[in-house]
């Protein structure tokens, strides 16, 4: 996907793949929010709650990304798309789940 698709279609195609193969409808990570509901629409909140990318029916129809939340998902893409060699050279991006923190 080259840098004239529609701003947003990497973030688009991320969170469709990532989760349908992990069988979830909705990922909280430590920077975004993915949900994808069952039309198959797919939304994007950053760590503020604030949505920053929507679908409806397939079509982007609503973002707000940022030029980081851009560069962030460009660079997951990246790591999607890659071998698995070149892939770990590259940097990693928070969408980790959080992890409670333990009592001591």
């Amino acid at each position: 996907m080259g840098d004239l698709a529609p701003a947003g279609s990497r973030g688009v195609v991320i969170v469709d793949n990532f989760l349908s193969q992990t069988g979830r409808e909705t990922f909280k990570g430590e920077n975004y929010t993915l949900q994808k509901n069952e039309d198959g629409d797919i939304e994007i909140a950053n760590d503020r709650g604030e949505n920053i990318l929507r679908t409806d029916k397939g079509q982007i129809t609503s973002q707000s990304m940022t030029p980081e939340d851009l560069a962030s998902f460009k660079q997951i893409f990246q790591r999607m798309v890659q071998p698995a060699s070149v892939a770990d050279k590259l940097p990693r991006l928070k969408l980790e789940p959080i992890k409670p923190q333990l009592e001591r």
